[in-house]
């Protein structure tokens, strides 16, 4: 069967992104799943985007007439130049794209034949608020982009967000409907084939007990997502002479300050590819009890969802979206600033009271289905059965 023979009138749905959805890497995996998994499941027709060089030609004509204008270089892919090489022709029939990124070109803004849907970690005003440090974004580039976001919003179907803390600054910043905003959470990136492997191997032979609590750390902006703090934090602890270990999955040990590169009991694994290194991915994160991601900027956190996919509990923050992002009862939540003497605080309770541990776990593995592509694809189900789209 065809993925539009069970429903023969509705348009041809198809994702954008900031590159080809195919990408497992492109934009944390969010893009790619919902194309691959909306495919399999037939909600999803196929890609509206490609991938397109960010530094090519065009970029350096752009940096170069920036640098005349005295004016930052960064932000080419918010440029209207950009964004419009990135679609592919859509053709004058009816469709509905569902774009992960915050801008749509100036042409489909306009197109009568297509309904124009979001499903967004943030907005731009959240992103070049909270990641400014990352970005570094000339102040005209910025107005450019959430000028053309704002326009976006307005001219909608649809929009998606994964988390209420992006719904809110939709609806408030925006002055969007609220009837036309929705929060379907965000769900685990992970490969459907290789999960159901490994899940296999979980019920077939149980991992043995251990007596050290085990932690495990992933993403790349290691800073912006605390792994300085759990670092700190973990040398406080394992001073005073309680077993903790870490496994760093994202960071090379060379790109952290020495100070903190060699603490004790840390594994560094490096950046995993998914695709290609998953399964390796699946054997580091799933011997963990605890995943750590203790952000002080964040849209939403991919891990999280993983780490709870596996049967972890997550400690976490209020960062941003991420709270949103954990399972009740399997997680506990620090204040975006806490300091490290209370987070060393926080481990060393979990240390002596790993009955707590095993509750939080025992409640991710419970509700682990909640977290999976297939829960988040049914509620997109009814949002386009709902809107006719």
């Amino acid at each position: 069967m065809n993925a539009g023979s069970a429903e023969p009138t509705r348009p041809h749905r198809l994702v954008a992104a900031t590159g080809d959805p195919a990408d497992p890497q492109l934009m944390s995996g969010r893009p790619h799943h919902l194309w691959r998994y909306g495919m399999t499941a037939g909600l999803i027709d196929g890609a509206a985007t490609r991938r397109v060089p960010e530094r090519g030609a065009g970029w350096a004509l752009w940096n170069a007439r920036q640098a005349i204008r005295g004016q930052r270089l960064g932000g080419y892919r918010f440029t209207p130049e950009h964004v419009r090489k990135l679609w592919l022709p859509l053709g004058s029939e009816q469709v509905t794209v569902v774009n992960c990124f915050q801008i749509y070109p100036d042409h489909l803004l306009e197109a009568t034949n297509v309904r124009r849907w979001y499903f967004l970690d943030q907005t731009l005003g959240q992103l070049f608020r909270d990641y400014r440090s990352e970005l570094r974004l000339g102040s005209a580039i910025e107005r450019t982009a959430l000028d053309r976001e704002r326009i976006g919003f307005e001219r909608a179907d649809h929009i998606i967000t994964i988390s209420r803390w992006a719904r809110d600054d939709v609806i408030d910043r925006y002055g969007i409907d609220p009837a036309r905003v929705s929060v379907i959470n965000q769900a685990a990136n992970l490969d459907p084939s290789r999960y159901e492997s490994w899940l296999a191997k979980q019920l077939s032979s149980p991992p043995e007990p251990h007596d050290e609590l085990r932690l495990v750390f992933v993403g790349v902006q290691w800073e912006r997502k605390g792994l300085d703090r759990l670092l700190s934090a973990m040398r406080v602890v394992n001073g005073g002479g309680v077993r903790i270990t870490l496994d760093v999955i994202g960071p090379a040990q060379a790109d952290v300050p020495t100070d903190l590169a060699d603490t004790p009991g840390v594994r560094w694994h490096g950046y995993l590819r998914k695709g290609t290194e998953e399964d390796r991915f699946f054997e580091i994160v799933g011997a963990a009890d605890v995943g750590c991601l203790l952000s002080r900027a964040e849209g939403g956190g991919n891990c999280i969802r993983e780490f709870h996919s596996m049967g972890l509990a997550v400690l976490g923050t209020a960062a941003g979206g991420s709270a949103e992002q954990t399972l009740p009862d399997a997680s506990w939540i620090v204040d975006v600033d806490e300091s490290v003497d209370d987070i060393a605080g926080r481990l060393k309770s979990l240390c002596d009271d790993r009955s707590a541990v095993e509750r939080a776990k025992a409640a991710a593995w419970e509700q682990r289905t909640t977290v999976l592509w297939d829960h988040a694809l049914a509620q997109f189900a009814a949002l386009f059965a709902a809107h006719g789209a």
